[in-house]
């Protein structure tokens, strides 16, 4: 009796033990069976954003232009933001741009020194060696020297002197070589407001029938006269005034 009752006994716990195994492994495989799909869903979402993160951390490719000069198509950066420079600093500083690099005199100008307090002296012609330390995106030049060698080291636009005729086309000029038409239309608006309030103060003082020209004696003797597409006030005092 005793023998029959322990049977029973043993019998009913292997019977419960049998369905709590059952039932444990059914929850299991629901689990992983649900489990396994979110899984994967979640593990390619993470992917998905991951690339997505890759690619907004790239830097955008440097778009490019195609710009004409005597020396042919130049591709030059739509935006350029590292620009060398020989004796065109006040030019491109008129419409904005970011001279990294310039020719020694150019400091001594009282109007552009501050601006070019984190330039550095290039030299003239430019030395290629100093230019390639700096980095350029473009280099523009008003005289050729050194324009294979400078070529080589960034898109380099060769722009003779006198190639624009006037202030106006100058500025716009620049305006269009670095990407900033507005601001060269800027920069005239702001000459043409100066140059009236410059004409006013002469008013009554400079007879309108004066004449008016610009020299200077070299210190090798030589006399040079500048006209109304020169440095030394020429546009300023034709132009302006």
């Amino acid at each position: 009796m005793l023998k029959r009752k322990s049977f029973f006994i043993t019998s009913a716990i292997i019977m419960m033990l049998s369905v709590l195994i059952t039932a444990c492994g059914s929850t299991n495989s629901e689990t992983n069976g649900g489990a396994e799909p979110n899984t994967q869903a979640e593990a390619n979402k993470t992917e998905e954003e991951a690339a997505e993160t890759d690619k907004e951390e790239e830097p955008a490719a440097a778009e490019f232009r195609t710009f004409e000069t005597d020396k042919g198509p130049v591709e030059i950066p739509v935006k350029p933001l590292r620009i060398v420079t020989d004796y065109y600093g006040g030019e491109l500083l008129s419409v904005g741009a970011n001279v990294i690099g310039i020719e020694s005199t150019t400091f001594d100008n009282p109007f552009l020194k501050d601006l070019l307090k984190d330039a550095k002296d290039v030299g003239a012609p430019i030395n290629s060696e100093k230019a390639l330390e700096l980095a350029p995106d473009l280099i523009v030049v008003m005289y050729d020297d050194s324009y294979e060698a400078l070529s080589k080291i960034a898109p380099t636009l060769h722009i003779p002197f006198g190639t624009a005729t006037n202030i106006r086309e100058t500025v716009r000029l620049f305006g269009d070589i670095v990407g900033e038409p507005e601001k060269a239309e800027q920069f005239l608006a702001n000459y043409e407001k100066k140059a009236e309030e410059g004409r006013a103060k002469l008013k009554g003082v400079v007879d309108e029938n004066a004449t008016v020209g610009l020299y200077e004696l070299t210190d090798k003797g030589e006399l040079w006269i500048f006209g109304d597409n020169a440095g030394r006030g020429g546009q300023a005092v034709y132009d302006a005034l």
